[in-house]
């Protein structure tokens, strides 16, 4: 068989893996008894991080501080010319908060 034919039953397995892993999961710390929704479930599968949040969300939006990226950039040995976190660019300020 050629490769390109197994993907879309491979992606359908991931995904009904998935759906069982979010079924499991809300089940345990929700403690619902009870079906759940078959579109909260595929939701949760697709995007588990459903909040953008300043928790959850993007650092450099919320805090302003680098990324967790920017910050692994900034200890590499291979790229010496990257500059402090300090000199990293402002961001945006937000009307929000």
């Amino acid at each position: 068989m050629k490769p390109e034919s197994l993907k879309h039953s491979l992606r359908r397995h991931h995904s009904e893996r998935k759906k069982v892993w979010v079924r499991k999961t809300l089940r345990r710390y929700f403690m619902f008894q009870d079906e759940f929704s078959p579109r909260r479930v595929g939701m949760y599968a697709r995007t588990p991080k459903v909040c953008s949040c300043y928790m959850c969300g993007n650092p450099r939006r919320h805090l302003g501080s680098p990324t967790l990226q920017e910050r692994r950039a900034l200890l590499d040995p291979i790229f010496p010319d990257i500059q402090s976190p300090h000199s990293l660019p402002k961001s945006a300020q937000s009307r929000f908060g």
